[in-house]
């Protein structure tokens, strides 16, 4: 029989126990929490190892005088795990009345003891690693021997505890994880991106927010370079289409003429400045992607110092031509590019630029006339001015078509990254779910369905073998192993995770970065399309993955050119 040391406190006419006493002497009774597996967790566990039981337990004494615990069930399994001998217990008045009673009064006090805790915030979480590790505690000691938390916890706890944003950010939405906290401290000072992740959270689809960010960074930091180079020279500069205030008098300078009827639109940008003051100048920025040849020490090789005429199908003995350098020593990388989209000129009549339509109003009133084929001009004789306004149109519909052109690739270029960013978050999630022994808790029926209708209206996704589109390839990146190698010895649940595993990389790989255009070539086929609509609306509705807006364009949720292309 344990020892057992006891100091007894008197309030009123209950009599109060503070017991030290072994835990093996314990009687656990009925408790309202049954599922103490998911609460002894290794860090709790190992918590209780190193620090013993903070909070006392709480017990009453029964009719035969053992000592049955009301709170703390949990902390008395762990402490027999843990080995100790010895832990505090508060022993309380059992409640008057009959076993009715007593058990009414025992579930409303385990109810109150378990609902009503909280634990640190998020935030509070970081303060506190962070003056742990002010106080000289390294980063691993802190995860491993103060905290017992995943390293990277306290690495992104650390990194948050840095950024005033950060903290701001978890101080207002406590919902915020320290990963996600982590992350938004990588834009401290970057108020556009951090409002982005925050909306974000607060729809549950930070991760989607973030990878997207993430897929233009490189696009970011050359349109913040060029914006300080315009800003420097005095220009005003704008990431979409500006508003004016009606007073203003504007107009783009892809519209514009000099007197003498010259078209000024396509006018290299470093010139621009020269032709308008920078005060009259706005710019609208975007980023192009470039396409750059590299040596192995890493240095761009011009275009053409390249011989095209070697490929992967020229035998690998053909030496190239002259000087000129064989593409396959070379690597290929595509960059991002700031450039302006478009210049707007204000009060361009006052820098000596008109319209069209304005230099014929002025010659109208010089000539009295307009240029229309005047019925006293010699039959079939063409006017100067005849032949300047057709140069003109044609100047101005190329120049249309140009910007449609340049519109509509940099739709494409964004919507591709954004596909590109969308299949990082959802592999990443299905890696989740398909690294568990079981299926999501209450999915097994549906999981079933979809992998039946997949065989049987989808079976030609499960043969896929292009090369960025390889269904086996992409199943094997998902699970980790070669499916046919984990089944063995694998039990019952667990093959049914690697069978949806292998359905989820037949569908990935149907899940190319422009799938959100619309129906037109092979791979964007009726079968193919209406796949990915199921597919999307499986991972929503059963495994619980939120649908990025790119994804939502594949569903038919949303209209792809409702997608901003700021950003």
């Amino acid at each position: 029989m344990s020892n057992t040391t006891a100091h007894t406190t008197t309030t009123g006419a209950a009599a109060v126990e503070l017991v030290i006493i072994d835990p093996a002497a314990l009687v656990i009774g009925d408790n309202a929490r049954s599922d103490t597996d998911r609460a002894l967790t290794t860090t709790f566990l190992a918590s209780i190892r190193e620090h013993g039981v903070l909070e006392p337990i709480t017990a009453i004494r029964d009719g035969e005088g053992r000592l049955v615990v009301r709170d703390g069930q949990c902390r008395t399994l762990a402490a027999r795990e843990a080995g100790l001998r010895e832990v505090p217990v508060i022993v309380t008045p059992a409640a008057e009345g009959d076993e009715k009673a007593q058990t009414i009064d025992r579930i409303s006090k385990q109810w109150a003891h378990n609902e009503h805790r909280t634990g640190l915030s998020a935030r509070e979480k970081a303060a506190t690693i962070h003056q742990l590790r002010l106080a000289g505690v390294s980063p691993t000691r802190i995860a491993r021997e103060h905290l017992h938390l995943d390293k990277r916890l306290v690495d992104a706890a650390l990194t948050a505890a840095k950024s005033s944003a950060a903290m701001d950010a978890m101080a207002a939405q406590d919902s915020l994880t320290l990963d996600q906290a982590a992350t938004l401290a990588g834009y401290d000072g970057d108020d556009t991106a951090i409002t982005k992740l925050l909306d974000a959270a607060r729809d549950g689809r930070f991760e989607h927010a973030a990878a997207e960010l993430a897929a233009v960074a490189e696009a970011r930091a050359a349109r913040a370079t060029l914006r300080t180079q315009l800003e420097t020279q005095g220009i005003t500069v704008h990431d979409s289409t500006p508003s004016f205030a009606d007073d203003v008098n504007f107009a783009p300078l892809g519209y514009l003429y000099t007197a003498d009827g010259e078209f000024v639109g396509r006018t290299d940008d470093d010139q621009v400045p020269e032709l308008v003051p920078a005060a009259s100048l706005h710019a609208v920025i975007d980023t192009d992607e470039h396409e750059v040849w590299s040596d192995a020490s890493g240095t761009p090789v011009g275009e053409d110092s390249i011989d095209w005429d070697l490929d992967d199908d020229t035998d690998p003995d053909t030496a190239p031509e002259g000087d000129l350098i064989d593409p396959r020593t070379l690597t290929r990388s595509v960059r991002a590019v700031a450039i302006v989209h478009r210049w707007y000129v204000i009060d361009p009549n006052t820098h000596g630029l008109f319209t069209w339509a304005q230099i014929n109003q002025r010659r109208t009133a010089e000539t009295g006339h307009t240029d229309t084929g005047d019925a006293t001009a010699s039959a079939g004789a063409e006017s100067a001015e005849s032949a300047a306004d057709r140069a003109a149109r044609v100047a101005q519909d190329q120049a249309d078509r140009e910007a449609a052109e340049k519109e509509q690739r940099r739709r494409v270029l964004k919507l591709n990254k954004l596909g590109v960013a969308a299949q990082q978050v959802r592999r990443g999630k299905l890696r989740e779910v398909l690294g568990r022994k079981t299926l999501p808790k209450g999915t097994a029926a549906a999981v079933a369905g979809f992998v039946a209708t997949t065989l049987w209206n989808y079976h030609p996704l499960l043969a896929q073998t292009a090369k960025d589109a390889d269904a086996q390839q992409v199943t094997t990146e998902l699970l980790g192993a070669d499916p046919m190698t984990a089944l063995d010895g694998a039990g019952a649940e667990r093959r049914q995770v690697i069978t949806l595993a292998i359905v989820c990389g037949a569908h990935e790989a149907n899940l190319p970065k422009d799938a959100w255009r619309p129906a037109g070539a092979f791979e964007y086929s009726r079968m193919g399309r209406t796949a990915r609509t199921d597919y999307l609306r499986f991972l929503a509705d059963v495994v619980g993955y939120s649908l990025s807006d790119i994804e939502q364009v594949i569903v038919g949720d949303l209209d792809a050119a409702t997608i901003s292309l700021e950003g």
